[in-house]
C-alpha cells in the first residue's frame, strides 16, 4: 500500500518528504490494521479450538457415565439372579423328559380327520 500511496503522490507531483510522510504512515496505519486482524484470527481460531475440547471431553464422560450405568445394571442383574435362587433353565434331553404314560402326541392324520368331524 506504501508503494501505491508512493505514486499516487508522485503522480499529483507531491514533494520527495511529502511523498515520504505519506508512505511511512500509510505502513504504519496498515502494520496497526494488520496486527489487529492477526489478532481477531487468532481469537476465533482460539475459541474453536476450546470449543471443540470441551465437546470432546463432554463426549467423554458422556461414554465414561454410560459404561458406569451399564456395569451398574450388569451388576445389579448379576446381584438379582443371585438373591432369587431359582433356576429358571430347563435341564436335560427330550429322552429325559417325561412324557406321562397316558400322553400320546397327535400324528397329522388324526389333526385333518378331527377338523373334518368338526365341519360336519
Amino acid at each position: 500500500m506504501a508503494i501505491i500511496m508512493g505514486l499516487i503522490s508522485n503522480i499529483y507531483g507531491s514533494s520527495n518528504n511529502e511523498t515520504y510522510i505519506r508512505m511511512a504512515i500509510c505502513m504504519i496505519i496498515f502494520f496497526i490494521i494488520g496486527m489487529y486482524l492477526k489478532n481477531i484470527i487468532l481469537s476465533i481460531y482460539h475459541d474453536i479450538e476450546a470449543k471443540k475440547e470441551k465437546e470432546e471431553q463432554e463426549k467423554q464422560a458422556e461414554l465414561e457415565r454410560l459404561e458406569n450405568e451399564k456395569n451398574n445394571i450388569n451388576a445389579s442383574n448379576e446381584q438379582t439372579q443371585e438373591k432369587s435362587g431359582v433356576d429358571y433353565t430347563v435341564g436335560g434331553t427330550d429322552e429325559e423328559l417325561p412324557l406321562g404314560e397316558d400322553f400320546t402326541p397327535l400324528t397329522v392324520s388324526e389333526v385333518i380327520n378331527g377338523n373334518k368331524q368338526m365341519k360336519k
